[in-house]
């Protein structure tokens, strides 16, 4: 495991609170198989720059059904594949349903570029029957003749009950920060960008993105951005679509026809969030 996850690691555990251990009794109708109902982690994305920190929210409700809830904590799979155990602490217990929670700290420089993307979750909550009888499931084997199960001895007909943890499942989306730039040029073009009618204009740029690892922003190639245009007092449409070149760069050449704000628009990628750049005007004479 990479020295950086192990960092990440070693800060989850520091910050989990002690498990409330056997803190709900069984119930005199007897234990079945817990269920867990509900499962959420909050936000559903974060986005991390150089050096920045962030905390998402782990919670899971779990019907006891009669039984003792024992414990419960949160594995999360990084796209390393690097594994995070959180424990999870009771918060609430009401009506037979108990809610766990747990808060996971991460921080930027804690973490390796590969580990951008979506992070899985999964919540896992251990159990025992306690002083409550067990519940049992009665099964019947398939006919496979007249005499057959006879010779192999008498069945009971009934299995206890394995009590198994019980499982809940989600993710959340642990993305590099991005930054993106939009200028519109042109020789014609004065100072205060002003223009004439049906002159050339180039709007150019690029799309950056951090690296955790060196603490820096690089250009961000083999992607789309899209080209927006607004008139005074109205709303951004999209143009067209650019893609990104080496150094993340981008340009498009237009005419200018009317008043106006040009902007440029990442819509984000499986490591990295979105960005929208500033707009830049053109007064068209």
């Amino acid at each position: 495991m990479s020295p950086r996850i192990t960092g990440l690691v070693t800060a989850a555990l520091l910050t989990a609170a002690p498990l409330a251990l056997g803190a709900l009794p069984a119930s005199a109708a007897g234990c079945t198989n817990p269920e867990v109902i509900a499962t959420s982690v909050a936000p559903r994305s974060i986005v991390l720059a150089p050096g920045g920190t962030a905390t998402f929210a782990v919670q899971v409700s779990v019907r006891a059904n009669g039984c003792v809830l024992t414990g419960t904590e949160a594995l999360l799979t990084l796209p390393t594949r690097a594994k995070v155990d959180q424990p999870l602490t009771l918060l609430s217990d009401a009506d037979g349903i108990s809610v766990f929670t747990g808060s996971v700290p991460v921080s930027a420089s804690a973490l390796d570029d590969a580990a951008a993307g979506t992070w899985k979750v999964r919540t896992s909550t251990s159990w025992t029957a306690g002083d409550a009888p067990v519940a049992t499931e009665v099964t019947t084997a398939p006919a496979r003749g007249d005499d057959e199960g006879e010779d192999e001895g008498e069945d009971d007909g009934e299995d206890e009950l394995e009590n198994e943890a019980v499982e809940g499942e989600g993710k959340v989306a642990v993305l590099r920060a991005s930054s993106v730039s939009a200028e519109a040029t042109s020789s014609a073009l004065s100072k205060k960008n002003k223009i004439k009618k049906g002159k050339a204009l180039t709007v150019k740029g690029a799309l950056r993105r951090t690296s955790w690892e060196t603490g820096a922003e690089a250009g961000y190639a083999k992607e789309r951005v899209e080209l927006q245009f607004r008139t005074p007092g109205g709303r951004y449409k999209k143009v067209t679509s650019l893609p990104t070149r080496a150094g993340g760069t981008f340009a498009k050449p237009v005419k200018a026809t009317r008043d106006g704000c040009y902007r440029v628009v990442f819509g984000g990628s499986r490591t990295t969030a979105p960005a929208t750049s500033a707009g830049d005007c053109i007064d068209v004479r």
